[in-house]
């Protein structure tokens, strides 16, 4: 009978063992979930600059040059899907003219000399969005709407921007590490939210040229 009972005992701690074990496995892998949750996911956080088609960059931007420019701040965005759907966005950012000056000021041109900007993208190959007229679309102020299906929505007047936090307004989620491009609109019906390019890696600059056909092009 004691050894019965030695038996049983013995049994039930290799029992309770096993149950501990797995609840600490359990826990582990919970903690463990939001790394491999993002494992794989592509950031930013600085952005190399080419001028004219160079294959040497002319300088870069980096997540510090933005968090410590002098304009820095909170800035609001709306603006249109391509399905017609509104967006709104709060974000941290620098002026993209500005940072953009500061790249080439070692060179004989500044934006006001640009005819066409390209943003490419970590986000997939060949992701890249070009501005054919950057000086009306990035490096002239444009408007964000407080609501853009309002009668009389509240206007302000926003510079383009890249971005080092942003979020869509109502949501937690934000993005972080992660450069992203931001303008405003001149209507409250204008698609522009589909070239917020996220994740940008590299930004092309032309003096000459033409706009090309073969991705996005505002």
């Amino acid at each position: 009978m004691i050894t019965i009972l030695r038996g049983l005992k013995e049994k039930r701690r290799f029992v309770l063992l096993l149950t501990f074990m797995l609840a600490f496995t359990l826990v582990v892998s919970g903690l463990q979930a939001p790394q491999i949750a993002n494992a794989g996911i592509n950031t930013t956080s600085s952005i190399d600059i080419y001028l004219d088609g160079s294959t040497t960059p002319v300088g870069t931007i980096t997540s510090s040059d933005i968090n410590s420019a002098t304009d820095y701040g909170n800035y609001q965005y709306s603006g249109r899907r391509n399905n017609g759907s509104a967006g709104y966005y709060t974000t941290y950012a620098a002026s993209l003219m500005d940072l953009l000056n500061d790249v080439l000021s070692g060179s004989i041109y500044d934006t006001s000399d640009l005819i066409r900007v390209d943003f490419t993208s970590l986000v997939g190959p060949n992701y890249t969005r070009s501005f054919c007229n950057p000086q009306a679309q990035l490096f002239t102020d444009r408007n964000a709407y407080s609501d853009l299906d309002a009668v009389s929505p509240t206007i302000n007047n926003v510079p383009a921007i890249l971005s080092t936090t942003s979020a869509t307004v109502g949501s937690s989620v934000t993005n972080d590490d992660a450069i992203r491009l931001f303008f405003g609109t001149t209507s409250t019906t204008e698609k522009n939210i589909p070239y917020f390019t996220s994740n940008i890696s590299r930004i092309d600059l032309y003096t000459s040229g033409s706009c090309p056909v073969d991705h996005y092009a505002y």
